[in-house]
């Protein structure tokens, strides 16, 4: 912690439907580092930019160990959490020393004795409070009310909104008006106040609210007030919808009865609790004690706008609609508490805490099947068409590339595109009905497709056009490519299947499927939503399609036409092997002429592809000279890259051409790169092995310091990685070099498109228009990997550790100290004019001392010259092996008239 400000945050339950609004907020401010508290079995998601720490509730010091050194404690747990785990965090943060603590209060102000008996949770936030202040820490509560927009469309025994059946039931006259808040606005005033100063002489601190509750609401509305707003976002009038009024007493009797202590439903546990602060007493309006909405600066929200994102929860969701027998295996998302981010069951039956707690991968609601026609069964096609897998039945294969039986579940696929396919997974049975197979986890799939579906308002800063220029657009697009991440992989998880031979295919099915199913309960032991109505599971469906469409063209739009979408480009080199990517002009032709064969020399058999930027970059003549050697074709980028409105050229076609590469694992390898080994033993760094990642590192030039930079741009938490960089230490402005990149780009698929897009849209700026570009930041497409790789959260990748040296021209060495690759070509000097270029004499190298000097080794000489000083160990001669292998690129490269040959 500074001095007067919170820096460290950690957050129980920031999986959970209120920590993530809570956390992302957090990091979105880039005042904080964020540590999630997790269980160590946890499978729970947490929201990008987060740290995770595994604890056991039972272990203290994994509690006191996750806890050391944060400033502020926040809890958002479930109310069905064992009664002792939130007095489990509070003692374990005294002991780490954490000064403040936000408990799980989450709803009223418990000031009333009546109330917070009534209501059987008041009791154990007093007795967190006294628990804070008994250890000398510091605790802030928060009063928000019930969560507007999940409680207007969870369920009628809610706010008494049935928005299936248009029915509504007023409690009493209906007119009694309550706090409501929603998820953004509480995740807004929570990051707020744990940024301001802790002590202040002028304007609000967060000492203000020491052992006080901030009291905070979108709304104070009556149900009368909902329902006007319903009848004006619906286009409906009274005449549409079935009115009811109860007393509210009443419904609380029975609610108490119902519950009956704890050992009955969490039903009754739910209408309880929202009859009780609907009493006309008051006790559910917190406004009567001020609110602190303007101290904090909260914005105001739109109330029809958050009542149709109300409604659409009620209309895509079912926790809580239905029979209160149905419910007794359902959550208790009450609007005064969050499920437990770690999702974990408890069973006491002499507490509360006898509900289950909802994790947010796991399925607590059932899964309707949709409607979509139905394809033709493929059982129609010729029997060699079809093959049989037990893990995913039925799918088509194409015995070559575009070629599909006519009237099968395949999509037609275009020439030359990709070799994954696009299929349904149905038969016909002998009466020619089409009979539908079951999918192993498909359920929990769909159901975590349709969880994480945005609502309205936060779909809508989702596609806004990412706005800013220089560091902040590059901050901003990391944030949003990690969010893109989350949802793309899940989709995948639904649509992607593999055969047994690790083949990937697409499915496109996934409509059909669940109108298959609409009358099964249960599937590979997950409930399915049978509840929901089949149009209503087809919105859901079709609106996270539409969503994530959009969410990919704003990002990354120069993938299509050439890819119909991401997943199928990230499907097309998931069994596409390993090989070699170069990219070449006509004026570098002669350099892979060149390299090529020398690589082949070296006994290296893997295939290659040159990339190039059409017919006015690479000739026809060079295309054919090059595919004449072994294992070689050329491909044409310009073909798949849409580049409207910015040009792909130079350096930065380089990301472009490994992305498009039909390889799953590629070696990029510069045109001016020769290697003294076979490229291939790439492969088998244990450092690629373990991360599927390998950078090299540039020579230690040009000191100086960009860690401010980096603050800037990169989402906090910054990593390991990142701090140890010599953009962070200082000790160069040059971290990569990008002669030869390893990577395997089924693992690292989303950071590969990030870089492209540093290379591409983003790549120039314009100082008319006041546009800060990438290469603006950083020289060239070199720093954009590694710094791409942390934008996106992509903390696997590795540089290589082998030593850097000179030669006359870059070395990079192997681990054992051997010459592995040069940088620069075979030239004596690279940048002299066409006539004066010639052959280096290769007869020694140094190797760069590995700590930083004063001054530094390299200095910078006329005509772009790097001069190495070492020290006299630090000197090698090549050995015979290695001069013969430079005669004979030479002779090689005089065969086919490169610079320097004459």
């Amino acid at each position: 912690m500074s001095s007067n400000h919170i820096k460290n945050v950690a957050i129980v339950g920031a999986g959970g439907r209120q920590g993530k609004w809570i956390a992302e907020e957090l990091v979105k401010g880039g005042k904080h580092d964020v540590t999630a508290i997790t269980r160590a079995d946890s499978t729970s998601t947490i929201p990008m930019g987060l740290k995770r720490a595994n604890v056991n509730y039972d272990e203290e010091s994994t509690l006191v160990d996750a806890l050391k050194g944060q400033d502020a404690l926040v809890i958002t747990m479930s109310v069905t959490a064992p009664g002792d785990s939130q007095a489990k965090l509070i003692q374990a943060a005294a002991k780490a020393g954490v000064p403040w603590i936000l408990p799980n209060e989450w709803g009223s102000v418990y000031d009333d004795p009546q109330v917070t008996h009534d209501t059987f949770i008041g009791l154990g936030n007093l007795a967190a409070r006294k628990l804070i202040s008994d250890l000398g820490l510091n605790w802030v509560g928060v009063a928000c009310g019930f969560w507007y927009d999940y409680s207007l469309g969870v369920s009628k025994f809610a706010f008494g909104f049935d928005h299936h059946q248009k029915e509504v039931t007023f409690y009493d006259d209906g007119n009694t008006k309550i706090t409501t808040s929603t998820w953004s606005l509480v995740g807004k005033a929570v990051a707020t106040l744990l940024s301001l100063p802790i002590e202040t002489s002028s304007g609000p601190s967060l000492s203000d609210w020491k052992d006080k509750m901030v009291r905070v609401s979108s709304f104070i509305v009556s149900q009368k007030d909902m329902f006007e707003s319903v009848k004006r976002v619906t286009t409906t009038t009274d005449k549409d919808w079935t009115i009811k009024y109860e007393p509210t007493k009443q419904r609380y009797e029975e609610g108490v009865k119902i519950f009956d202590g704890g050992k009955g439903s969490r039903f009754g546990f739910v209408q309880l609790l929202y009859s009780r602060y609907f009493y006309a007493d008051g006790s559910g309006n917190i406004s009567s004690h001020g609110l602190d909405n303007e101290k904090l600066g909260l914005p105001k929200e739109d109330f029809d706008a958050v009542t149709k994102i109300g409604i659409e929860t009620g209309l895509t969701t079912k926790y809580l609609v239905g029979k209160p027998e149905s419910i007794l295996e359902e959550s208790t998302e009450t609007g005064y508490s969050d499920p437990v981010s770690d999702g974990r069951e408890h069973r006491d039956s002499n507490r509360l805490s006898t509900f289950n707690a909802v994790d947010e991968n796991q399925v607590p609601f059932k899964v309707s099947p949709a409607v979509q026609t139905e394809t033709e069964s493929p059982s129609k096609a010729p029997r060699s068409r079809i093959q049989e897998d037990p893990g995913e039945r039925l799918k088509w294969t194409a015995e070559e590339q575009g070629s599909w039986p006519r009237g099968g579940g395949g999509k037609q696929v275009s020439s030359g595109s990709f070799p994954t396919l696009v299929l349904s997974s149905s038969r016909s049975d002998s009466s020619g009905t089409l009979v539908w197979e079951e999918r192993p986890k498909f359920e929990k799939a769909l159901a975590r497709v349709i969880d994480m579906l945005p609502g309205e308002m936060h779909m809508r800063d989702l596609l806004r056009q990412v706005e800013g220029t220089g560091k902040e657009k590059l901050r901003e697009m990391g944030l949003r490519v990690r969010a893109y991440k989350s949802y793309f992989e899940a989709w995948e998880d639904l649509h992607l299947g593999f055969d047994a031979e690790g083949g990937t295919y697409v499915r496109d099915d996934v409509v059909q499927y669940l109108r298959s199913h609409q009358h099964s309960d249960v599937s590979d032991g997950v409930p399915i939503m049978s509840d929901l109505g089949l149009a209503q599971q087809i919105h859901a469906y079709e609106s996270y399609r539409f969503f994530l469409a959009k969410f990919g063209q704003l990002l990354f739009p120069w993938t299509a036409p050439y890819f119909s979408d991401h997943m199928t480009l990230h499907a097309h080199f998931k069994r596409g092997g390993r090989g070699i990517v170069l990219t070449a002009g006509d004026d570098q032709a002669a350099y892979l002429l060149t390299s090529i064969p020398i690589m082949r020399q070296l006994g290296c058999t893997l295939p290659i592809e040159v990339m190039y930027l059409g017919d006015t970059d690479l000739s026809e003549d060079f295309r054919a000279d090059l595919e004449a050697l072994e294992g070689v074709i050329t491909r044409d980028i310009a073909q798949m890259v849409n580049d409207e409105g910015w040009k792909l050229a130079g350096w930065a076609a380089k990301p472009f051409a490994i992305l498009f590469s039909s390889f799953r694992e590629a070696i990029f390898i510069d045109a001016d790169s020769l290697f003294f080994r076979n490229p291939e033993v790439l492969f088998d760094d244990p450092a690629y092995q373990a991360t599927g990642a390998l950078f090299f590192r540039d020579r230690i030039i040009m000191p100086e310091n960009k860690k401010r930079w980096l603050q800037q741009i990169l989402p906090k938490p910054i990593s390991k990685q990142a701090k140890q960089s010599r953009f962070w230490t200082g000790d160069s402005g040059h971290m990569q070099e990008s002669g030869v990149v390893v990577v395997d780009k089924w693992r690292h698929f989303m950071a590969l498109l990030l870089i492209t897009r540093m290379n591409g849209p983003d790549r120039d700026g314009n100082k008319a228009e006041g546009r800060v570009g990438v290469y603006d930041m950083v020289y060239g497409d070199k720093e954009t990997f590694w710094i791409g790789w942390e934008l996106v959260g992509d903390l696997d990748y590795a540089f290589h550790q082998g030593d850097a040296g000179i030669m006359g021209q870059l070395l990079h060495l192997d681990t054992d100290g051997k010459p592995l690759w040069f940088n620069g070509w075979l030239l004596d000097n690279k940048f002299a004019e066409k006539k004066q270029k010639k052959f280096g004499l290769f007869v020694h190298y140094l190797i760069e001392p590995r700590e930083v000097r004063d001054p530094v080794a390299w200095q910078l000489e006329e005509s772009n010259m790097c001069c190495l000083t070492t020290d006299p160990d630090k000197k090698f001669d090549f050995s015979d092996a290695e001069k013969k292998l430079l005669q004979d690129m030479m002779t090689k490269a005089r065969e086919v008239g490169a610079p320097g040959s004459g």
